[in-house]
Protein backbone atom coordinates (compact mmCIF):
# COMPACT_ATOMS: atom_id res chain seq x y z
CA UNK A 1 0.00 0.00 0.00
CA UNK A 2 1.12 3.77 -0.41
CA UNK A 3 2.70 5.43 1.93
CA UNK A 4 -0.38 7.82 2.90
CA UNK A 5 -2.64 4.64 3.92
CA UNK A 6 -2.54 3.23 7.64
CA UNK A 7 -2.43 -0.11 8.43
CA UNK A 8 -6.04 -0.72 7.81
CA UNK A 9 -6.29 1.08 4.78
CA UNK A 10 -7.59 4.76 5.57
CA UNK A 11 -6.04 7.26 3.64
CA UNK A 12 -3.95 9.89 6.55
CA UNK A 13 -3.78 12.75 4.16
CA UNK A 14 -5.62 15.64 5.37
CA UNK A 15 -8.69 17.10 3.06
CA UNK A 16 -6.33 19.76 1.93
CA UNK A 17 -4.18 17.45 0.23
CA UNK A 18 -6.43 15.50 -1.14
CA UNK A 19 -7.89 17.87 -2.96
CA UNK A 20 -4.87 19.23 -4.56
CA UNK A 21 -4.08 15.89 -5.80
CA UNK A 22 -7.12 15.60 -7.41
CA UNK A 23 -7.32 19.21 -8.79
CA UNK A 24 -4.07 19.07 -10.65
CA UNK A 25 -3.77 15.22 -10.84
CA UNK A 26 -3.04 13.71 -13.98
CA UNK A 27 -6.09 13.61 -15.72
CA UNK A 28 -6.69 17.43 -14.82
CA UNK A 29 -3.66 18.34 -16.61
CA UNK A 30 -4.14 15.91 -19.46
CA UNK A 31 -7.22 17.86 -20.43
CA UNK A 32 -5.71 21.46 -19.58
CA UNK A 33 -2.82 20.76 -22.11
CA UNK A 34 -5.43 19.06 -24.65
CA UNK A 35 -7.17 22.37 -24.24
CA UNK A 36 -4.47 24.85 -24.36
CA UNK A 37 -2.88 23.21 -27.39
CA UNK A 38 -6.68 22.75 -29.55
CA UNK A 39 -7.09 26.81 -28.78
CA UNK A 40 -3.31 27.16 -29.93
CA UNK A 41 -4.14 25.36 -33.20
CA UNK A 42 -7.22 27.01 -33.70
CA UNK A 43 -5.76 30.65 -33.07
CA UNK A 44 -3.00 29.67 -35.66
CA UNK A 45 -5.21 28.56 -38.23
CA UNK A 46 -7.13 31.81 -38.00
CA UNK A 47 -4.39 34.01 -37.87
CA UNK A 48 -3.40 32.42 -41.46
CA UNK A 49 -6.89 32.46 -42.63
CA UNK A 50 -7.08 36.38 -41.54
CA UNK A 51 -3.39 37.00 -43.52
CA UNK A 52 -4.18 34.96 -46.49
CA UNK A 53 -7.44 37.18 -46.59
CA UNK A 54 -5.71 40.39 -46.05
CA UNK A 55 -3.37 39.81 -48.96
CA UNK A 56 -5.59 38.51 -50.97
CA UNK A 57 -7.90 41.58 -50.46
CA UNK A 58 -4.82 43.88 -50.93
CA UNK A 59 -3.01 42.54 -53.86
CA UNK A 60 -5.76 40.44 -55.89
CA UNK A 61 -8.45 43.31 -55.42
CA UNK A 62 -6.11 45.91 -57.05
CA UNK A 63 -6.22 43.47 -60.42
CA UNK A 64 -9.97 43.96 -61.19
Amino acid sequence: MPQWFDQYGRDMRTRDEREREETAGPTFRRMFLSAFVIAAIIGLLLGIVWTVAGLWHVHVSRLF
